[in-house]
């Protein structure tokens, strides 16, 4: 029987941020506008309650306040609630966001509002700095919660906005979350195929595979290891995943460092089919399933990237084997 215990330093385009958020089932608003069930990682305060922001989401919005502006413990405030899913430990979120000089009033600098980029942060562990080290960032922090269609306004001091604010000690930013994604596959566990590696999931989500004795298939084969519950991904789908890769060149499979997802934690759209760069039996695999499942993949040579596989590490003749966690589709 298989065992699957359960175990913006520069500010672009739309951002997806890793969040390590608590996870919480709402229903309804709480204080703060915030989703009832829901404790949010920063405190609403009377810094983020006196700023009034105008303008639609789809832009980079007004904002006004008293300044200078004193923000001297990180602040929250929903100005508009979003609905569906809500960003919990490890989630995805899609945001662009507007950051103000706390002691002018003036805009600083804004995401593009066009989808053109992304920028990448993880909660709990800041932004990548340009040293190589993390600089902790409330900008993450403040998506604890966050519903798509939400706006958030986050008071903070200059260093935890991490936006260049020279001269200023506070600053004021303005969020708009255009997508929340599941932090991992929660879908219900299904019963394994035979000869197929055993997958074992940490408490995080990050998963591993065991091979034991099994011998290396000779066609690609596939099973639902968690089967979820929403969205159904077609080939015209945009499937947002987390995925995990390994080479089976041995007894036992060795992590394909450019071809995990999990050393960020942060979800990626992925195109399916002739122009999506992605192996066409892996893309198959991927249709038909539902957003919330994980999928187990394997690959034999034949099947695999083939001379792109040199782009990864890889050689013509290994054997993959994919962990994919389905856990949102790109609108």
């Amino acid at each position: 029987m298989r065992r699957r215990p359960a175990l913006l330093s520069a500010l672009t385009a739309a951002a997806l941020v890793a969040v390590a958020l608590a996870g919480c089932a709402p229903q309804g608003r709480g204080p703060g506008n915030q989703p009832a069930g829901c404790t949010p990682d920063l405190p609403s305060g009377d810094a983020s309650s006196v700023v009034k922001v105008s303008g639609a989401s789809d832009a980079a919005p007004k904002a006004s306040f008293p300044t200078p502006i004193v923000a001297k413990t990180s602040e929250v405030t929903v100005v508009k609630a979003g609905h569906g899913i809500t960003a919990q430990k490890g989630s995805t979120v899609v945001v662009d966001i507007t950051v103000f000089d706390g002691r002018t009033g003036k805009s600083i600098g804004s995401t593009g509002y066009d989808g053109s980029s992304v920028v990448q942060a993880l909660a709990g562990k800041g932004l990548p700095s340009q040293q190589g080290g993390v600089q902790r960032s409330s900008i993450a922090d403040a998506l604890v919660c966050a519903q798509a269609g939400s706006r958030i306004v986050l008071t903070s001091s200059n260093k935890r906005i991490n936006a260049g604010l020279q001269g200023s000690t506070y600053g004021v930013a303005v969020i708009d979350v255009r997508s929340v994604y599941l932090p991992k596959a929660d879908g219900v566990n299904q019963l394994p195929k035979d000869g197929m590696p055993n997958v074992i999931t940490a408490v995080g989500g990050q998963p591993g595979v065991v091979v034991q004795e099994l011998g290396k298939p000779t066609t690609a084969r596939s099973e639902v290891v968690k089967a979820g519950g929403g969205a159904v991904v077609t080939k015209k789908s945009t499937p947002v995943i987390l995925f995990r890769a390994w080479n089976w060149s041995g007894d036992k499979p060795t992590v394909v460092t450019a071809l995990d997802t999990w050393s960020t934690g942060v979800a990626s759209p992925v195109s399916l089919g002739a122009q999506g760069g992605l192996p066409p039996k892996l893309s198959s695999a991927l249709v038909g399933q539902k957003v919330g499942s994980q999928v187990l993949v394997v690959l034999p040579p034949k099947d695999g990237f083939g001379a792109a596989g040199s782009n990864y590490g890889l050689t013509d003749k290994d054997t993959l084997i994919f962990v994919v966690d389905i856990v949102g589709v790109q609108k």
